[in-house]
């Protein structure tokens, strides 16, 4: 089997890629320079492509078997998604496994990942599509105030958020990339545990209030980003993120245990938070 990762040198896309290596599969990479074939070690092919520009694709999809499409979100994320599955379609791919996010029907700025959910379902090709809610990894941005303060700095209502483990993601990736158990499917990537801070300060959610001014014609890639963030906490402040047993157990089933906590989270990488904490 050979897959294509587009999308790999993105947080979840490292963790896909490592793991693949350790599979008995082909590995091909979409990378946008060639520079970045430096960033992967032997036996990961690299091709160089740009997902809003069709006529670099063919030479990716050429002889694939399999897609992980992993693109992060930015201002063309719903015209990078659907190139892409025009050009597995026109290769000939058999499968594509997308990374969408959980709950993303309810949340009005992620209709573009409902709109490449939506076009992959009608392709005829097999598909999965991995659902995740936050990731634990945003952390290590601020590792600073949570060493300093020993609670997360994310915004939380008593509504409560779920997270979880990126490399519980890239664990559910990998199962639907290698089995056709889960085909057709929206898998959502859940964690144990809804974390809540109840009786929130106002004043901290003032700034996320703030209307845009700016249309997307006008913003750069950073600001849109951080304005695709505030609408992002903003929506968890309003509605937060709860998730259902149903969807514990389904994500305990793909993964073949228990989803990782939080506390396993901040035991993994304790490096990296007692770093920021000797900065200060």
């Amino acid at each position: 089997m050979k897959i294509l990762v587009i999308g790999g040198t993105g947080t979840i896309g490292r963790l896909v890629v490592a793991e693949l290596l350790q599979q008995p599969v082909s590995i091909r990479v979409l990378i946008s320079s060639p520079e970045q074939a430096a960033l992967f070690p032997n036996g990961v092919e690299t091709v160089v492509g740009h997902l809003e520009q069709p006529a670099t694709l063919p030479k990716a999809f050429n002889d694939i078997d399999t897609v992980a499409l992993l693109n992060q979100r930015c201002p063309t994320e719903g015209a990078q998604g659907q190139y892409a599955i025009a050009a597995a379609k026109r290769a000939g791919v058999r499968k594509m496994v997308y990374l969408s996010q959980y709950n993303a029907r309810q949340m009005p700025h992620m209709k573009t990942r409902v709109t490449v959910e939506n076009v992959l379902m009608q392709t005829g090709m097999a598909f999965v599509m991995i659902c995740p809610t936050l990731i634990y990894q945003h952390d290590l941005a601020i590792g600073t105030q949570i060493a300093s303060y020993t609670l997360p700095t994310q915004f939380i209502n008593d509504n409560g958020i779920n997270r979880v483990d990126a490399r519980d993601v890239a664990d559910a990736t990998l199962k639907a990339l290698l089995t056709d158990d889960f085909n057709g499917q929206s898998i959502p990537v859940v964690g144990l545990q809804t974390n809540e801070v109840p009786q929130l300060n106002h004043s901290l959610s003032a700034p996320f209030t703030t209307p845009t001014r700016t249309s997307i014609a006008d913003q750069s890639p950073a600001t849109w980003l951080i304005d695709d963030w505030r609408k992002t906490y903003l929506f968890m402040l309003q509605e937060g993120q709860n998730v259902s047993s149903e969807a514990v157990t389904l994500c305990t089933d793909v993964l073949g245990r228990t989803p990782r906590s939080y506390a396993d989270f901040l035991a993994d990488y304790a490096p990296a938070f007692q770093h920021s904490l000797e900065l200060v």
